[in-house]
């Protein structure tokens, strides 16, 4: 179990989602976009390295293998934690990609961002305390 790098994706995970409140307040829906969606990757990869010692290349097999296992086999978490960490990232390419941007982002899709990214990383918190002590 590897609890220290565990608890470095955690902390990357609040400090994430402090960036995307800060950015959010400075008027940056996509920058709070972003961040929402690295908050919920960094939480999830929190998860994952409990478990193993490295993590998949790309961001769609550590969301698949996450699902798989901490979703539907084990159901650790609600599926709404997937149906969240599959519509941030979503959203994250959107913001990160204009040439993927149909519209403008809006204020009030960062704000659903940051609240459901938020719902997320309390989630994966308590489920790491527990693991972790």
């Amino acid at each position: 179990m590897n609890v220290a790098t565990s608890k470095e994706f955690i902390n990357e995970s609040f400090e994430r989602l402090h960036d995307a409140n800060v950015l959010l307040d400075a008027g940056s829906a996509k920058g709070a976009i972003s961040n929402s969606y690295y908050a919920v990757f960094n939480a999830i990869a929190a998860v994952f390295v409990l478990e193993h010692d490295e993590l998949p290349s790309k961001h769609e097999q550590l969301l698949g293998q996450f699902n798989k296992k901490y979703i539907y086999q084990q159901e650790d978490f609600d599926v709404k934690v997937s149906k969240i960490a599959n519509s941030l990232y979503s959203m994250r390419i959107s913001a990160d990609y204009l040439n993927k941007r149909k519209v403008p982002l809006s204020e009030e899709q960062a704000i659903k961002a940051i609240t459901d990214a938020q719902y997320v990383l309390n989630h994966i918190k308590i489920f790491l305390d527990e693991k972790c002590n």
